[in-house]
């Protein structure tokens, strides 16, 4: 979003607080930003400054598509389009041929996920931070190796796990006859998102492990959060509901843990767009700012 589009959004909402909370008035007065001249103005502005950017990148990656042989009708036509929308805010300074250690597997794996949106962003995002002479460092040789290993539905989930820090987990189980507990279910999440919700799906399990293995995430049931409601998702959890409503179950119990964004999971989220870059707090070329919080 340009400069100009932010500033009549801003001048929009800034009249709707000093008229009052009226639904109504507060969203005609979005509306007529979003129709006003300024706004068709740096729209405008903003598709040339893409068109532009389109050619740059073509000679930046002419090389590339000769040693990857990529010959596809998005490769042709849309490809350019597509990551000259997600680098239109890198300075002209600062934009350079991507390494081929980090664009190459990029670009191969993208080529067999225009498709998959999910699997697409991030690649797309991979190969902007790699064109951007400040985030080179960040765009690391191995991200594209994650990515061709998580399936579309995944990388969907991944992308909400990574937005924090810290999540709190639990295994199910209830006491077994002869003593000891029989384990139910296995990291139950709860993800406070209206596009994930509760991760109560069947492969649950398999992409967790998955991201262990992959060094995004830990899981750790040695320690668990503090805070009172930390762990009330687990009233509502679709598997515990079923469990508590089996007439014949056993009084369940809780394993309480966390799991951890590893800071290869922090330069990660950020370099696929998970986590925003923060210009204002960039030190120079080649070095990496990450707001772990």
């Amino acid at each position: 979003m340009t400069a100009e589009i932010a500033a009549a959004k801003a001048a929009a909402s800034a009249a709707a607080a000093a008229l009052g909370e009226d639904a109504d008035t507060n969203a005609h007065l979005n509306q007529l930003a979003v129709d006003h001249p300024a706004m068709q103005v740096a729209a405008e502005a903003r598709a040339k400054r893409i068109a532009l950017r389109q050619e740059v990148l073509t000679t930046l990656y002419e090389r590339l598509f000769r040693w990857t042989g990529l010959a596809s009708n998005y490769f042709e036509h849309d490809f350019a389009h597509d990551l000259a929308e997600r680098t239109a805010d890198i300075p002209e300074e600062n934009m350079k041929a991507p390494s081929p250690s980090v664009a190459v597997p990029a670009m191969q794996g993208l080529a067999y996920s225009v498709d998959e949106p999910a699997l697409k962003d991030m690649y797309l995002n991979l190969l902007s931070a790699a064109t951007d002479d400040r985030r080179h460092n960040d765009a690391h040789p191995s991200f594209a190796e994650v990515i061709r290993q998580l399936s579309p539905e995944e990388a969907a989930r991944l992308r909400v796990v990574l937005i924090r820090e810290i999540w709190p987990i639990a295994i199910a189980k209830h006491a077994a006859p002869g003593g000891g507990h029989n384990v139910l279910a296995r990291h139950l999440m709860g993800l406070n998102s209206p596009k994930a919700k509760t991760l109560h799906v069947q492969h649950r399990g398999l992409w967790l492990d998955n991201w262990v293995r992959l060094g995004l995430v830990s899981l750790d049931y040695a320690h668990h959060l503090t805070a009172a409601d930390a762990y009330t998702w687990l009233d509502s959890h679709p598997e515990v509901v079923a469990m508590r409503t089996d007439p014949d179950g056993a009084p369940l119990d809780f394993d309480k843990g966390v799991c951890l964004r590893s800071k290869f999971g922090d330069r990660f989220a950020h370099t696929i767009g998970v986590l925003p870059f923060d210009v204002a707090n960039f030190t120079g070329p080649g070095n990496s700012f990450w707001d772990p919080a």
